[in-house]
């Protein structure tokens, strides 16, 4: 344990390294009300915001479900409606929101029939209503003039893959003498 003052050996962190000096120690305390009650309050009033948000985002998705036009609801409400860019089934990244494999599988089940999903999604603290909008099939034509293209370089890909597991396998079965003399 560091004393007031004192130097800590070097800590390797990844491909950092760090040297902390222990400037001042506070021994652990319970705090009074008052020191932490501007913090509780921030606090729930934040949650109390998420919790209203989060109900409000599953009303309006209630709506949309039972026919209501997005663009009547958003004009009432305030609320803009964005696009995004077309994105693919493995990304598991969607435009304009964010990263969210569950979102992304949920779009893929979606279809002109039911065209909302079943809730609302929240992502990096933001609550997301989405529609499908319309679905790009892929194009078959293009698909099969680059399909050898693709399968050519997927299984060099692999070839390349399976010789360094084989090289490594060597090395570590390898024993290794040196026949240097001094």
């Amino acid at each position: 344990m560091l004393k007031k003052g004192g130097i800590s050996p070097i800590i390797s962190i990844g491909r950092k390294y760090l040297i902390i000096q222990l400037i001042e120690r506070k021994e652990p305390y319970l705090p009074s009300f008052e020191e932490v009650e501007e913090k509780v309050v921030k606090s729930m009033m934040k949650e109390k915001a998420k919790k209203m948000a989060r109900k409000k985002a599953e009303g309006l998705l209630r709506e949309l479900t039972s026919g209501t036009p997005m663009e009547q609801i958003a004009a009432r409400e305030g609320l803009t409606i964005e696009e995004t860019e077309p994105f693919t089934r493995r990304s598991g990244f969607i435009d304009k929101i964010g990263a969210s494999e569950e979102l992304a599988k949920e779009v893929f089940s979606l279809t002109s029939q039911r065209s909302f999903p079943q809730k609302v999604y929240e992502i990096r603290n933001n609550y997301f209503i989405i529609k499908l909008k319309e679905r790009e099939e892929v194009d078959q034509e293009k698909f099969q003039s680059q399909k050898e293209k693709v399968r050519e370089r997927f299984l060099a890909q692999k070839r390349d893959e399976r010789i360094k597991l084989w090289l490594k396998g060597l090395k570590q079965g390898a024993e290794i003498k040196t026949f240097l003399k001094d």
